[in-house]
Order: C-alpha cells, then structure tokens, then sequence
C-alpha cells in the first residue's frame, strides 16, 4: 500500500467528485458539447476509486481522466474556468499514485 501522504485516495475521489459537480453546471449551460464526454470519463473513474481499496488497485489509464483539463480547453478556451484547477488537481494526484511514471499513465508497458 501507498503512504498516505503520497497517494490520498478520499483526496482524489473528492477531487473528482468537485470536478463533476463544476462540470454538470457547465453541462447545463452547453449541453450536446465536449463537457458530456469529460462527465463520462470521471463519473468512470470515481466508480473505480470508489471500488480500489488503494491506488496500488488502478491503472491510471483506466480513469482516462488524464488529459481532461487540455479536452476543455479546447473546447472552451476558457482559460480561466475554476474546473481547470480541479481537473488538474486531479491528474496531479492521480500522478503521484502513479509514481509520476508518464509511461503507466497513458497505458505504455
């Protein structure tokens, strides 16, 4: 098991749970777009770190929340949007779990 201090699993499905709260507002306000996608990719997620008993449990490819923040942007150029921070609060956390391995995270063996 992960120290705590490393790899703080009620932190990342807060996080992720703050995320998609921010994210259903936006949702509200641009239905059809991007957002909806992004809400899918961490509703999964926050299923799976409900599910692991420790970070040791996932592969961070499997959350495929990595990448979200750039996702929005792209469809948003709201540089300045408050789920930005989350998200990437997020893929920070999900980073340390990971060992800040680039390779594991996006699935490379």
């Amino acid at each position: 098991m992960k120290d705590e201090t490393i790899c703080n699993m009620k932190e990342l499905e807060e996080s992720i749970q703050n995320v998609l709260s921010m994210l259903e507002k936006e949702r509200l306000e641009r239905p059809g777009s991007m957002v909806e996608l992004l809400m899918k990719r961490y509703q999964t997620a926050l299923v799976l770190v409900r599910k692991s008993q420790d970070a040791s449990d996932i592969e961070s490819s499997d959350l495929k929340v990595i990448g979200g923040a750039r996702a929005f942007l792209d469809s948003s150029s709201d540089y300045h949007h408050p789920v930005l921070e989350e998200m990437y609060k997020v893929e920070k956390i999900i980073k340390r779990c990971n060992g800040d391995d680039a390779r594991r995270l996006y699935g490379e063996k």
